[in-house]
């Protein structure tokens, strides 16, 4: 693609949608601060300033300095709300960065239509309310491919340095982020400028030591959590693993994506072949890296649907770019415009349904039943995946803690436990038809079946809650008596 094929910067197109991402994203966000089970661990690493190292760093890092320097950061309600804001505000940058790209490439808009549909994709709007990684690693992947486009256009070492820059911010948000190094490396060749591949490499090294400066100063514990995530996604131990390679990756994205998304992509596809394949670095990459990145999760065996995002937010922008060829048809504006309003009426209620739930009480119910219901005397273990607010009065006495290999009916009966509330966010993965990784020795997780096959069989269930629309704010709960 040459210089004269390009379209002007969208910059007021980029921040309009930067401002509205902003205004709908950053509603609700005051929802329970235990609701979401990942939530917790990361909160507790900034108020108590230790890092676990179960993720790159910059998120948190975002997140510590902007409690540091609010006067925030021993506040675990106040913490989590600023975490729940950073990944808002990385979502609407991501969004700004790609309609940037996507209009540079396609048109004014391409781009708009990609922040649009990006905006509302049920799978983003949902993540982006939630203290978690996923958000930062898609503006990594943004601010990359941005840099990207903007070395491919006049190719330099200061431009060079801005996308090594981009790939070391992409990486430290999540260790995916390393997928976009080798499509940097391409745009390097494409540019016929191999001596760059040094400055690339130097600068995304060196952002990403800066950013994980702490990391890497411990190298040791930094490796056992690293395989720790390894063996989670390797779903080791397992007793029925998830056949290798399969589908299913596929079938989540299928799931996110309006049909009239799909054929705005088949638009696009017809339009690559009538240009005879010629596309810039930074259009191959767009189309190719929620591609392979979607190839590469067919090959680990647990499923987790948040791992399609990156798919399902770079695939919006190639959706997008599929309008323009329209746009040159007798009637193209008039289909063009019917097949995102049909895109969009797709999307739009069920983002609508995702925004409600936000909206839901069900940790507070559970914890007033077991505060007014139970006898004054009971003793109520919470497993501790599924966090409920700490107990508002003395009595009964609540304990959360996570149930662990080493314990029994006999050792809750002895510590004083007369309940048990465990949630399906956790005891499924003890099931003998389970896929998912439970990260313990087969002798641990044989111990945590029978335990979990204990509880079910000998307990008496007082009562359960039954999974809403979201697994993560309406969990399924269960209540047992213990066996005396």
């Amino acid at each position: 693609m040459t210089d004269a094929t390009l379209h002007p910067w969208p910059w007021k197109t980029a921040v309009l949608l930067l401002a509205l991402s902003v205004f709908l994203l950053g509603r609700k966000l005051d929802f329970g601060g235990y609701v979401h089970a990942d939530e917790p661990n990361k909160v507790h690493q900034i108020t108590q300033d230790k890092y676990n190292f179960n993720h790159p760093l910059l998120m948190l890092h975002s997140v510590k300095l902007y409690a540091k320097a609010a006067g925030i950061s021993g506040d675990y309600n106040s913490v989590i709300i600023a975490g729940r804001w950073s990944s808002v505000i990385f979502s609407a940058l991501a969004i700004a960065l790609l309609v940037l790209v996507t209009g540079r490439l396609h048109g004014v808009l391409s781009g708009a239509a990609a922040g649009i549909l990006i905006l509302f994709t049920p799978l983003f709007y949902e993540l982006a309310h939630y203290f978690k990684e996923d958000p930062a690693l898609i503006f990594g992947l943004s601010l990359s491919l941005l840099a990207m486009q903007f070395y491919g256009e006049k190719p330099c070492l200061v431009r060079a340095a801005m996308l090594g820059a981009a790939c070391g911010v992409a990486v430290s948000a999540k260790y995916t982020g390393l997928i976009i190094l080798p499509f940097a490396v391409y745009a390097v060749f494409a540019a016929r400028r191999k001596g760059d591949l040094l400055t690339v490499a130097s600068f995304a090294i060196l952002i990403f030591a800066l950013i994980n400066l702490p990391m890497v100063t411990s190298p040791e514990v930094w490796k056992s959590r690293v395989d720790l995530e390894v063996s989670r996604l390797n779903a080791t131990n397992v007793p029925n693993p998830r056949k290798i390679p399969h589908a299913e990756y596929f079938l989540v994205f299928n799931k996110y994506a309006s049909p009239f998304l799909l054929a705005m992509i088949g638009v696009y596809l017809v339009g690559v072949w009538k240009r005879q394949f010629r596309l810039s670095p930074t259009e191959w990459s767009m189309l190719l890296l929620p591609t392979f990145y979607l190839v590469m999760l067919c090959f680990i065996s647990t499923k987790t649907e948040r791992y399609v995002l990156p798919a399902s937010v770079l695939f919006a922008c190639v959706a997008a770019a599929g309008l323009r060829p329209l746009l040159s048809l007798k009637h193209g504006k008039v289909a063009a415009g019917l097949l995102l309003a049909a895109a969009m009426a797709w999307q739009v209620p069920r983002v609508y349904s995702e925004d409600s739930v936000f909206s839901s009480k069900r940790h507070e119910e559970v914890l007033a039943y077991l505060e007014t219901k139970l006898p004054s005397s009971a003793k109520v273990l919470v497993d501790n995946y599924q966090t409920l607010e700490p107990a508002r009065q003395p009595t009964p006495e609540i304990r959360q803690r996570t149930l662990e290999p080493h314990d029994t009916l006999d050792s809750l009966r002895r510590d004083g436990f007369t309940h048990i509330l465990i949630t399906a966010k956790r005891y499924p993965m003890f099931y003998p038809d389970s896929r998912r990784a439970s990260g313990l020795t087969p002798e641990q997780d044989t111990n945590m079946r029978s335990l979990y096959d204990g509880i079910f069989q000998s307990g008496r269930l007082v009562r359960s809650w039954e999974k809403g629309k979201s697994k993560q704010l309406e969990p399924e709960f269960r209540l047992y008596e213990l066996p005396q």
